[in-house]
């Protein structure tokens, strides 16, 4: 999509308004800019409307009362972009009876 796209859509859900801003806006915001932030923030028009976003998110946890879930998950962006995008995975995969046996021995 369109920075300029973007910029309206978030406006819309998170933007100063008269109308008090609800959780599930915030939320959807959330999901948007995870799945498109890395994006946003490669291009320099992006990156400018990626702040100020980010400014809006850090207001709206500071000042609103939200739901702990809503701070966590503005919380949770907004470390995802401090570390450039990457995401933790969790792979590991569990082991068979033989290799945990195998682990206890060496030990």
């Amino acid at each position: 999509l369109a920075v300029k796209v973007i910029g309206i859509v978030v406006d819309d859900l998170i933007g100063v308004k008269e109308g008090k801003t609800e959780e599930h806006m915030i939320e959807g915001v959330c999901e948007l800019l995870q799945a498109i932030g890395h994006t946003l923030d490669s291009s320099e028009d992006g990156h400018v409307l990626m702040s100020r976003f980010v400014a809006r998110l850090i207001d709206l946890k500071r000042t609103a009362p939200f739901s702990k879930r809503i701070q966590f998950q503005i919380q949770d962006l907004l470390d995802l972009r401090k570390k450039g995008w990457l995401k933790k995975l969790f792979r590991e995969q569990a082991k068979t009876k033989e290799e945990v046996r195998k682990e206890a021995m060496k030990e």
